[in-house]
């Protein structure tokens, strides 16, 4: 080509690896011009830097699949040993295949990206994961992720009882998998690893942790199906200000939707019909509370709905009729509930939780076999509605010497705990709590399970300390 000034020559649209650009090399009469690649420069200025997706091609429009370019960029990373893999405040489409953070590489977003959104809005948040629910972000030995929101593909913010409703059913995919319930030695096993600083919206499991010692799991908010599982967890796993609450659809006016009974009746095959004041937008197989009308114990409680034979009627699985309808009542959609457990532990040694709590789920906390000595500070259980069918805790199988600090265990239909006698295991099961808000005539012991102790330490109310067998 002709010679030409620089500022005549065209501007250039993007770079590429395979870009070539003129370079002085040497000084004075030793100068010399050569040429040198857009990824020559990028290995000499960013060699021991954090290395940046966009580096790699992610494009981070929502819509446009970044998973090659990300998992690119993570490999990069790893293949120097390890290093920090940065996203900028962008929504980047993870579709076609699971993202794998390899053993000593960081994964990482920036800021704090928070909880709720006004209107349950979600699709301007900075710094997010559009995560296909057929994939996984899987960390291995030493890896971390940290400061990004991870959102559900397809997730929309709800306008109404309809939309929420289909909203939570639609949740479905596991967000942030920590190993592969491999231990020890194996290749794809997650201990040490860590994630922090996250909100996850839209999926069946927030967190599922399986065969990783020594996790740290710190900062999370979400809105999830079921929020974290912990399993075969060794070493003390730290978890920290962890909390599950339905994001997606509280805070709007129509989550405290209710519609009055007018009318209940057998529905001819011996079920519970009733019949609402005014046009509801239920549908079969959607979860209602049921609760205040007279005349018929068997209509109140909580139900799955098994037809609706017009806008104003409603028949309800599973009940009896039997009475005679005295007046009143009301059906709540509970759009803000979740029906799976907020935290779930099994086969743990040590693990600590200091301040997490979760609002809404069937089952709040559960401490299942093999839990033992674990340690909760200030951490409770909450939920809008008094739900016959929640749990707030509940322990099962051998689950010993574990020890409750603080916190509260509110608005549950009830508190349950199952022990199981071990025996390879001398002391019984043990449960302790301090002083805080706790109803313990709801809690329930099954004695066929064997005995245990139930211990409520500083407390004014008598009778609460006792041995259960």
């Amino acid at each position: 080509m002709p010679d030409s000034k620089i500022s005549d020559l065209p501007a250039a649209i993007s770079f590429a690896d395979t870009d070539i650009t003129p370079i002085v090399q040497g000084v004075g009469g030793a100068a010399e011009t050569r040429r040198a690649t857009f990824a020559q420069f990028r290995s000499t200025v960013m060699a021991d830097r954090p290395l940046h997706v966009r580096d790699y091609g992610a494009v981070g429009n929502g819509t446009t699949d970044d998973t090659a370019a990300f998992q690119a960029a993570l490999n990069a990373a790893a293949s120097t040993g390890g290093g920090i893999v940065l996203l900028g405040p962008r929504r980047y489409l993870i579709d076609s295949a699971e993202l794998v953070i390899p053993p000593n590489v960081t994964l990482q977003g920036g800021g704090d990206p928070g909880g709720w959104r006004i209107n349950n809005d979600y699709n301007s948040v900075p710094y997010s994961i559009i995560l296909n629910p057929a994939r996984t972000i899987r960390l291995r030995r030493n890896s971390a992720l940290e400061q990004v929101a991870i959102i559900r593909k397809g997730f929309a913010a709800p306008s109404s009882v309809r939309e929420a409703l289909d909203c939570a059913a639609a949740f479905a995919g596991t967000a942030v998998s920590i190993g592969d319930g491999t231990t020890g030695g194996s290749a794809t096993n997650a201990t040490d690893a860590s994630v922090r600083g996250l909100l996850i919206i839209g999926f069946t499991w927030g967190v599922y942790s399986n065969g990783a010692s020594r996790t740290r799991i710190r900062d999370v908010v979400g809105d999830c199906t079921n929020g974290l599982y912990l399993g075969k967890s060794f070493d003390i796993g730290q978890n920290e200000r962890i909390n599950w609450h339905p994001l997606a659809t509280t805070g709007r006016t129509f989550a405290a939707t209710t519609w009055a009974v007018t009318g209940c009746a057998n529905n001819g095959g011996g079920l519970v019909r009733l019949t609402t004041g005014s046009a509801h937008e239920l549908r079969v197989g959607d979860v209602v509370l049921v609760s205040g009308v007279g005349g018929v114990a068997g209509a109140n409680g909580r139900f799955t709905v098994a037809a609706v034979p017009s806008t104003t009627t409603l028949d309800l699985l599973g009940s009896a009729f039997a009475g005679s309808y005295a007046g009143g009542g009301s059906v709540n959609p509970t759009v803000n509930h979740r029906r799976g457990k907020a935290f779930w532990i099994t086969t743990a040694d040590m693990p600590n939780f200091v301040n997490c709590f979760e609002y809404g789920h069937d089952i709040g906390w559960h401490l299942d076999d093999l839990t033992h000595s674990a340690q909760f500070v200030n951490c409770g259980v909450d939920g809008v509605n008094t739900d016959p069918g929640t749990i707030g805790v509940q322990m099962t199988g051998l689950c010993y010497r574990n020890k409750w600090y603080g916190g509260f265990w509110s608005i549950r239909g009830r508190h349950s705990y199952k022990f199981r006698a071990g025996p390879f295991r001398p002391d019984p099961p043990t449960f302790m709590v301090g002083p805080s808000s706790y109803d313990l005539r709801t809690l329930r012991h099954d004695p066929r399970s064997g005995p245990g102790i139930f211990r409520v330490q500083g407390s004014e109310k008598p009778g609460i300390g006792r041995f259960c067998r």
